[in-house]
């Protein structure tokens, strides 16, 4: 594992004003959270251990509020917070006394309908085979997984909550009854509806959503069942579960591979995953809560204390056993009793680098001495230890050198609807002690005890009080799972040619504790790398974000309040942002001054780090409980630095009649040098060049706002912080004329981040404030935001944001490739310009759902046609290797469309094109004109250059898929495949200078065929863009690993022929590093077309004769080519072609 070291990967290179950078990583699948290069992945061991206790089978469930104003007797046997029908089938009793009246009422009973919530079937399907469906009043379904008995509900009532002080908790009187009971309909209806409804006068979106609730959640184990089958269905690890009291037996069933959703699809996979639900479905509660015994049988099933099939679920060396990481999920409704498990006092016995501090108490064999006896005990000694340590493992201060682990099993516990007698747990892992309650059997500090279980098993430990917190619970549990077993950035430079004061600007992040860093380095005459001129971070003795005289309250720092720009402070954010701010941990809402708290340290306060020296005292939030930062700056990871200066776009000067572009060049020859970057810190930072890096503003975008567990910006206070993106997305930057003058407009993204793009008016940075923010925007059918977006005039002259609409548009898309067109005036944000592809279709409002074949746009390349600077064709690749033209030359937003009704290309590894083998482009094109073709008949007459393949899900680490680079001409007939298409073949030497490829040079006769194509090796992909420059096209290919506990890759630096995919005519690269290209640079007497690279290499940049590649390696390779000749690039926001 990599660690405590700077890591750098350049995934774009960026040019003044017209730099792009790739839109990698896309493909259907669940999208990774931290870099997949330092990932070494193998699928994790899931495995649930289920409380079957008869408790489970009922269908009451007293809120706080209900148990404090409506107490009952306590019985060893019922227990104060149930009550007296727990299986009676619901509302198959009369409510003539209160505590049954109140039953029916949400705020009451939290396991009673609640109409503000949306009840959704459960995933899977039921003993038929068929998918679970919606139900009816009619006939509802008893219990879900068999067609019969159903039940009619045309009679049933429910009474309504009337929170009249809005608070979510139930006061005296809110809950309606009744004197003698509703004994009728009749009765409920005399009530009236603000009181009491009768379910079939609801509409009938409203029946059909009681009836679901009846069928799929109206008894605690249904709620389960729904939670676990979510899970399960979306899952890509190894997951089993098993049954407290029927451990081994019954529908208890061992952990199996269930990736059903990593391309290609395994049957077996499916097929174990279909068994897992069916036995998940199938069990039926009854018994005691022996939750010791059944973690001690999770852990002992981990050391392989079983035969078949309950041999240990741990995968052999040869299949990444050395670094697989080992869940357990317990989950109950009650308080643990039954026999002891005989493991004695673990959290304190020591000596070793787990137990004692925190972690101790003086009790024997309890929950907590189960969970730390299998995180601390080697599960697998004959396996190597290498599995990743995260921040919560790090062992304490007697062992601080460790840096991986042996194989262990991590725990976490999930309590539904009961409470013990502590709110929290311990502030740090190395606090010297801990008051932990001495754990009884049936009793409140049981519950305390599963607390402690998680905390001793460094997983974490949620409370849910209601069937969608239950949900959302485990959802967050298994969100924290992936953060764990998942274990990149880029430059750009001031000038367009090699001269004095050439700088570049490289970003940089450290895994250990995810900062990061922008550096600027000079740039020497000949095209080496030379000495650093300034960081960011320590830019003079108060400028510098982590200099000692910072002052973070002085930051000019905004943010969106839905209808307009407004500073990053408290009275000044919203209602959500201010309640992801307000939210702790464990998901529940903190004090606005806890809030305030949390704003102070994303803007930089560090008083309240848990490690602080300083005193934390925000109001009456004094507790030093956020995360340890190594600096004020989030890791820089695939957003790449864009370098601003003077106005210098290719525009006409009269593209806008009476406000000539030259005027605004003059107007601003003088401005602020300013940098831009996204930046996992929920920032987007501007940095002043001129001022040896100082930041000028930031912007927070409002997209980022959850209170989701593991989400929202308050996840980067939590001190377990895993890692996850937040403004990850290239920026990209282009002057633009609306509103009677001209502008500067950034437009950035959040890619893995989340689902939005945000414009920002950077024409004078030195005055940049919140008026200067000019929009945010989402929609259901934007993924995350992966496109990036480009600056674009249109015919029928607006000026527009233009860009696909990403990966996984779910849950409320319809999983189509879309090219979206914004205005940069903000005038059609609510309406704005949709070209559907009508590509990709989704189930069950999930892209990840086995049945869903989601699609989605990649980033766009742009031509300008006709020379007269507006945009009139565009072409974008979609996950399903299609090859899109979109026509924009009318000169109305209605006229704009597909300009073929199919793909101009069908990406497929081999024929026929299908499911199996289609090719995902998840990077733009590079376009050129024709060398030879100029027939009207065939116009545009236009060749498109782009690979295929994507880096995004922990699976593609491994994926051996074939990848194949093209060059296909479009001119003017559509729906083409690789049959239409020349093939050239690459071959391999290597040599004292370095490893080289070759390629043939078998002719195209584009009177019958339609382009070429080169097939890459195993596991080879594109995702970076290609660039086309002079008679050749570069491009740079990757290639994982593919070792399941390895990380990092290769890369190849390619140049080929664009007319055939073959030799040029000359030597496009320098491969003996003279600086000189000549017949020297021969390999064998032959020309080569590639170079191997030991590190997976970025997007490269080309100034002069230089090509410049950054590495994961941190390096910033700079070789010589020729493109003969070598056009100066200029990487605009959309490509001019003279077309003759």
């Amino acid at each position: 594992m990599i660690r405590n070291r700077w890591f750098t990967i350049l995934l774009a290179l960026a040019l003044t004003l017209g730099a792009g950078s790739p839109a990698l990583y896309a493909a259907p699948g669940k999208i990774a959270q931290s870099p997949l290069f330092l990932s070494a992945h193998v699928q994790p061991n899931i495995f649930f251990m289920i409380d079957d206790s008869g408790s489970m089978d009922w269908e009451i469930l007293k809120s706080n509020e209900a148990t404090q104003l409506y107490p009952e007797q306590w019985s060893w046997w019922w227990g104060w917070w149930f009550v007296q029908y727990p299986n009676f089938g619901y509302l198959n009793f009369t409510p003539t006394g209160e505590d049954e009246q109140l039953e029916l009422c949400n705020g009451y009973n939290v396991m009673a309908y609640n109409p503000k919530a949306v009840y959704t079937p459960w995933k899977g399907k039921d003993s038929a085979g068929k998918t679970f469906q919606n139900q009816s009043l009619s006939s509802a379904r008893y219990n879900p997984y068999y067609p019969w008995p159903t039940v009619s509900l045309k009679d049933h009532f429910y009474l309504v909550w009337n929170d009249a002080d809005h608070d979510g908790k139930l006061d005296k009187g809110e809950c309606p009854t009744r004197s003698g009971g509703i004994t009728s309909v009749s009765q409920c209806r005399a009530m009236g509806s603000a009181k009491c409804v009768v379910v079939r006068d609801l509409p009938a979106a409203q029946q059909i959503n009681y009836a679901n609730w009846y069928t799929y959640y109206r008894k605690r184990e249904f709620v389960a069942k729904r939670a676990l089958s979510e899970l399960i269905t979306n899952s890509t690890a190894r997951m089993g579960f098993s049954l407290i009291n029927h451990i081994k037996t019954g529908t208890s069933t061992p952990v199996r591979d269930i990736d059903d959703i990593s391309k290609p699809v395994d049957p077996v996979a499916r097929s174990n995953k279909e068994k897992l639900l069916q036995n998940l479905f199938k069990y039926s509660s009854g018994g005691w809560t022996p939750l010791r015994k059944g973690l001690k049988f999770a852990g002992d099933y981990y050391e392989n204390k079983y035969g078949a099939p309950w041999q240990s679920p741990i995968l052999p060396a040869s299949q990444g056993g050395e670094c697989q990481q080992n869940f357990t999920i317990l989950m109950s409704d009650g308080f643990w009793n039954g026999g002891s498990p005989g493991v004695g006092n673990t959290d304190k016995d020591g000596p070793g680098p787990w137990d004692g501090y925190s972690y101790a108490d003086a009790w024997s064999d309890t929950l907590a001495d189960v969970a730390m006896h299998y995180f601390e005990r080697d599960l697998a000694p004959s396996l190597a230890d290498k599995v990743p340590m995260t921040k919560v493992d790090v062992p304490l201060p007697s062992s601080p050198s460790l840096t991986t682990m042996h194989q262990h099993m991590v725990t976490f516990t999930v309590a539904f609807g009961v409470n013990g007698t502590l709110n929290s747990g311990p502030p740090s892992r190395t606090a010297p002690s801990f008051s932990w309650p001495k754990p009884v059997a049936d009793d409140f500090t049981a519950v305390d005890d599963m607390r402690h279980a998680a905390w001793n098993g460094r997983g974490k430990f949620l409370s849910a009080r209601d069937p969608q917190q239950l949900i959302g619970a485990l959802n967050d549990t298994i969100a924290e799972i992936e953060s764990r077993t998942a274990t990149a950035s880029a430059v750009t430079f001031n000038s367009t040619s090699l001269q004095a004061g050439t700088l570049v600007f490289q970003a940089l992040f450290n895994s250990a504790k995810w900062s990061g860093e922008l550096v600027a380095r000079n740039v020497n005459p000949d095209g080496t790398i030379g000495a650093e001129a300034w960081r960011v971070t320590t830019a003079g003795s108060a400028t510098g974000l982590d200099d000692p005289g910072f002052s973070w309250s002085t930051r000019h720092v905004y943010t969106w309040n839905g209808t307009a720009g407004a500073p990053f402070a408290w009275t000044s954010l919203t209602t959500d942002q201010q309640n992801d701010l307000r939210t702790n941990p464990d998901g529940s809402t903190g004090s606005v001054d806890a809030g305030k708290a949390r704003l102070r340290y994303l803007l930089g306060d560090r008083s309240c780090e848990v490690s602080s020296k300083s005193t934390c005292s925000v109001g009456t939030f004094t507790a030093k409980q956020f995360r340890d930062r190594a600096s004020r700056l989030g890791d820089i990871v695939h957003s790449s630095p864009y370098f601003v200066g003077v106005p210098s776009a290719p525009y006409p000067d009269d593209i806008e009649p009476g406000h000539p572009y030259s005027t605004f060049i003059q107007a601003h020859k003088g401005r602020k040098k300013v940098v831009y970057v996204g930046s996992n810190d929920g920032m987007l930072h501007a940095f002043d060049v001129g001022n040896q890096g100082t930041e000028l503003f930031a912007y927070v975008p409002r997209l980022l706002s959850s209170t989701a567990s593991g989400a929202g910006l308050h996840y980067l206070t939590d001190p377990n912080y895993g890692h996850r993106y937040y403004v990850d997305l290239s920026p990209q930057v282009g002057d633009a004329f609306f509103g009677g003058q001209w502008h500067t407009v950034l437009l950035g993204g959040l890619r893995g981040g989340g689902k939005g793009l945000f414009a920002l008016d950077i024409t004078d940075p030195s005055t940049f404030n919140e008026t200067k923010v000019l929009w945010e925007f989402t929609h259901k059918d934007l993924g995350y935001s992966f496109s990036e977006a480009f600056v674009a005039r249109l015919n029928n002259g607006k000026w527009a944001a233009i860009f696909g609409n990403g990966y996984n548009n779910d849950p409320n898309g319809d999983g189509h490739a879309k090219l979206f067109i914004v205005y940069l005036d903000g005038s059609n944000l609510t309406n704005p310009v949709i070209i559907d592809t009508h590509s990709g279709s989704i189930a069950n409002f999930s892209c990840n759902d086995p049945a869903s074949d989601c699609n989605g746009l990649s980033s766009p390349a742009l031509a300008d046609i006709n020379g007269d600077g507006t945009v009139d064709r565009a072409y974008a690749g979609d996950l399903h290797g299609n090859l899109w033209v979109f026509d924009l030359s009318g000169k109305t937003a209605s006229s704009w469309k597909l300009a073929y009704t199919k793909p101009l290309f069908h990406a497929c590894s081999s024929l026929p094109c299908s499911k199996s083998n289609r090719q995902p482009i998840t990077s733009r094109p590079a376009l050129a004109r024709h060398i030879t073709e100029r027939s009207s008949l065939t116009s545009p007459n236009i060749m498109v250059f782009f690979g295929t393949g994507q880096y995004l899900t922990a699976a593609d680490n491994t994926s051996n898929t074939q990848q194949t680079f093209y060059g296909v001409w479009d001119g003017n007939t559509p729906d083409l495949d690789r049959g239409s298409l020349v093939a050239q073949t690459l071959t391999q030497v290597s040599t004292a200078s370095g490893t080289f490829r070759f390629v043939t040079d078998h002719p195209v006769d584009y009177s019958t065929a339609k382009g070429w194509y080169i097939d890459l090796v195993s596991r080879e992909r594109v995702v970076v863009d290609a660039h086309a420059i002079g008679d050749l096209v570069f491009f740079n290919t990757m290639i994982p690993s593919g070792g399941s506990c390895s990380f990092g890759g290769t890369s190849w630096l390619m140049s080929v022929d664009q007319f055939n995919g073959g030799v040029p005519s000359f030597v496009p690269f320098d491969t003996n590093g003279d600086g000189v290209i000549d017949t020297s640079d021969l390999v064998g007497g032959k020309t080569a077309v590639g170079t191997r690279v030991d590190s997976i290499a970025s997007d490269s940049t080309f100034i002069g004769a230089k090509r410049f590649t950054a590495t994961t390696s941190g390096e910033i390779r700079s070789g010589t080519v020729q493109a003969n000749p070598i056009q100066k690039p200029y990487r605009t926001s959309w490509t001019t072609l003279d077309i003759e």
